[in-house]
């Protein structure tokens, strides 16, 4: 008799037995998960938000990093000492300091100040 054991792969990365299959495919036994508790899911709500939110101020200080290397003459030699995102009610804003060449060849540091608009 031949056993086939299905497997699915779990969100937290692992490996569930879903059920035992024997030669013609009747399934022996197949567990339901758990209902997640009001607590853990208001948890991972709250994880999900987070994560959201944080992707969201990379993506937007990209957009700013973005349209400050235009309005260099050397865009190459630009390099990110830090930046921060902060949303403001309907308005947001990214701030960058950086620091890049100049028309003289010397590194300057200074910041750039990005202002977005909800439509």
């Amino acid at each position: 008799m031949k056993f086939i054991t299905q497997l699915a792969l779990t969100t937290a990365g692992t490996v569930a037995m879903l059920g035992s299959i024997t030669a013609v495919g009747a399934v022996l036994h197949s567990e339901k998960p758990a209902p997640e508790s009001p607590a853990v899911a208001i948890a991972r709500k709250a994880q999900q938000a987070a994560d959201k939110e944080k992707r969201f101020a990379k993506a937007m200080i990209k957009r700013c990093e973005s349209e400050l290397k235009i309005t260099l003459k050397d865009p190459s030699s630009y390099r990110k000492v830090s930046g921060s995102y902060l949303p403001w009610g309907n308005e947001s804003s990214v701030t960058i300091a950086y620091s890049a060449t100049n028309s003289f060849g010397g590194r300057i540091q200074d910041q750039h100040v990005c202002r977005y608009i909800k439509k």
